[in-house]
């Protein structure tokens, strides 16, 4: 029995920066309050995740089209 395919996708623009945030956000909610040291995860923010865009690369896995 195979998983769920999926695909990781690089970003090459700013225009799905918001969908990137949601998905780490709802993420690593998962382990709030349970990760020790806490993640920082949570504190990014569409500037911070934009700049390490600027800075190199940002990907995203997605099934079925679905990040």
């Amino acid at each position: 029995m195979s998983g769920p395919s999926f695909r990781v996708v690089r970003l090459d623009g700013p225009e799905r920066l918001p969908e990137a945030l949601t998905v780490i956000h709802d993420v690593f909610g998962h382990y709030e309050g349970n990760l020790v040291p806490p993640s920082a995860a949570l504190k990014e923010t569409v500037d911070s995740i934009g700049r390490r865009l600027a800075g190199g690369a940002v990907f995203l896995a997605e099934i079925h089209g679905v990040a």
